[in-house]
């Protein structure tokens, strides 16, 4: 963990050191405001890419190139599509957050190995069809299919969905409106759910094939340039460059 490494080194041993962070939805107050430790506006890097540099739209102008009439259509299609599995994240964030602060597991049980292993959403039963139907399962629907895969009991499966909804249903301060997509992204999209999600949606509804691995890249790739001197991740490393004479931008 960075913040771990972080911690490790006294401020001394730090210079010259610049550290990136993943947000994952909360960072300790004592971490906020360091120069040397620069943390994700949303909850990861690939979250990042795609809301604060709009990374989606150069891709699906490639991708979807065949399966719309026009440009804008295919812009269209593409921020649908991230929309959809956007509100498919949050209600997985919404999830697993919960599961965590509640002290109850969210790795699955593999059935081969019998050990645990991270969440897919390949793990949920028909979820192309569902997607290819514009609609993202709710909280409860995905708490049905995840609870016997981690090993949530009825009750604990209940606590958490009642919990999770909660949560989800609190009023916003800076919109002020219940369930904000805006703000609920950016707590509790993880970027490898939103990843696996696009592809999903693409594929589903588009016919257009690419997967996770390849779709993760292409984002790299494709972030709009014009966009980072407004992305929070350049500017605090910047203010870091011009305080410590170092260079770490191209």
């Amino acid at each position: 963990m960075v913040h771990n490494r972080y911690d490790e080194l006294e401020a001394p041993l730090r210079n010259g050191t610049l550290f990136i962070a993943d947000c994952d939805g909360g960072v300790d107050a004592r971490y906020k405001g360091n120069a040397d430790l620069v943390i994700t506006t949303n909850r990861d890097i690939e979250a990042d890419l795609l809301f604060e540099l709009q990374a989606l739209e150069r891709v699906a102008l490639d991708v979807l190139a065949a399966h719309g009439p026009n440009p804008r259509s295919v812009q269209r299609m593409g921020a649908a599509a991230l929309e959809l599995a956007s509100r498919l994240a949050v209600s997985l964030g919404l999830l697993q957050t919960t599961a965590i602060t509640l002290g109850l597991p969210t790795r699955v049980i593999d059935a081969g190995s019998g050990g645990r292993r991270r969440f897919r959403l390949a793990d949920v039963a028909g979820i192309d069809a569902r997607l290819a139907g514009g609609v993202a399962p709710s909280v409860a629907e995905l708490a049905s299919e995840v609870g016997p895969l981690v090993g949530w009991t009825p009750a604990q499966k209940a606590r958490i969905v009642g919990s999770a909804r909660g949560v989800g249903q609190t009023r916003c301060t800076e919109h002020r409106t219940q369930h904000c997509l805006i703000c609920l992204r950016r707590t509790q999209c993880n970027g490898h759910h939103l990843v696996d999600a696009i592809s999903i949606v693409l594929s589903a509804r588009h016919g257009a094939r690419i997967g996770s691995v390849e779709l993760n890249r292409a984002l790299r790739v494709a972030a709009d340039r014009s966009q980072l001197g407004s992305w929070g991740v350049v500017r605090r490393a910047r203010a870091w460059e011009a305080g410590s004479g170092m260079k770490v931008i191209a």
